[in-house]
């Protein structure tokens, strides 16, 4: 992917997030210092875990949901953060399971506006089923080539949000913002 195709790609993360967490009634605010955008090569963290947890709450994320995409754009989109933003986006408590569904439902909720921006570009892609995954203090910091990942952090009320896009580097798409 070439650096135009980059950017776009981050843009199309990034609003992604906004319209889903404005459609839910919730602000979600980019984590300019952790993310790793395509304008600048990724910061070097002393461990593979450093740099992920937000301090004001003092926990990284416990839960991810992973959406594969096929088609002319192979990519895997990992959604993690914490039950806390997970209740606060539905309004009501929930318990273990329905936590997961959630996360499910949000990582499919993006990869389908992703999908949509894609398409605009004229790249169609299939997404398969989201998968969960449950532990302490997730990490989807592992450092990468900017080449074959994105990853942008959110914050919504101090509660930590991590959108990260890994996909084939060998890619031959050209992505174009459309207005």
């Amino acid at each position: 992917m070439n650096r135009r195709s980059l950017d776009a790609l981050d843009a199309m993360i990034v609003r992604a997030v906004e319209v889903l967490f404005d459609t839910l009634g919730v602000c979600a605010v980019r984590d300019d210092a952790r993310s790793r955008p395509s304008s600048r090569p990724p910061a070097q963290a002393s461990t593979p875990h450093e740099g992920f947890a937000v301090p004001e709450i003092g926990r990284g994320p416990t839960v991810a949901a992973i959406v594969g995409f096929g088609g002319a754009f192979r990519a895997t989109l990992t959604v993690a953060t914490t039950p806390d933003l997970l209740v606060l986006t539905a309004g009501v408590a929930l318990h273990d399971q329905a936590v997961r569904d959630r996360a499910r439902d949000l990582a499919c909720a993006l990869a389908t506006l992703l999908s949509g921006s894609l398409r605009r570009c004229g790249v169609t892609i299939s997404p398969a089923p989201p998968v969960t995954i449950e532990g302490p203090e997730l990490s989807l910091d592992r450092i990468v080539p900017e080449t074959a990942a994105r990853l942008h952090v959110f914050g919504a009320r101090g509660i930590p949000l991590s959108i990260r896009l890994d996909f084939d580097p060998e890619s031959e798409v050209d992505l174009k913002l459309v207005a």
